[in-house]
């Protein structure tokens, strides 16, 4: 089972990785990387998300994916992820989970496909959360996604 679920936490981060350097976004030739772009780091760079992107129009279900590498963000193999309207509701919460050893400090994926209600405003955010256990404010931390709701 170890090595089933190894296996696909490659072919995984083999996807990412083929879908993030094949982007004409992130092309070489391309023009310099746009603020929505350097945007999808969180502030301690060890949280990357590939999707959604700043900006992306979104439904329900939502699929969110993206990386942790360093550790620090998952708690027993997860993390919270919310979706929000345009006023802050509460639209979905969730939990990210790792593929992978979520207490190794290499490059985990991570992957979620959430559902939410309809919201009542045309813009909202993605936010994920830095699981916090310990409860104590220096250990908080969350990285928002401007999104447009389809």
């Amino acid at each position: 089972m170890k090595i089933l679920a190894g296996a696909l936490a490659v072919i995984i981060l083999v996807l990412l990785g083929v879908l993030f350097l094949y982007n004409p976004k992130h092309s070489p030739t391309a023009a310099a990387p746009s603020v929505s772009q350097s945007s999808m780091v969180s502030a301690d760079g060890h949280l990357t998300v590939v999707s959604p992107r700043a900006g992306d129009v979104v439904s329900s279900p939502l699929t969110i994916a993206g990386q942790v590498t360093g550790g620090g963000w998952f708690f027993e193999a997860s993390f919270p992820v919310q979706v929000l309207d345009g006023d802050g509701t509460v639209l979905g919460a969730t939990s990210a989970k790792a593929q992978g050893d979520w207490m190794s400090t290499s490059s985990i994926p991570f992957a979620v496909a959430m559902k939410f209600t309809a919201p009542h405003h045309a813009t909202g955010t993605v936010v994920l959360w830095k699981d916090n256990p310990s409860g104590l404010q220096k250990n908080n931390a969350s990285f928002t996604i401007p999104v447009v709701f389809k």
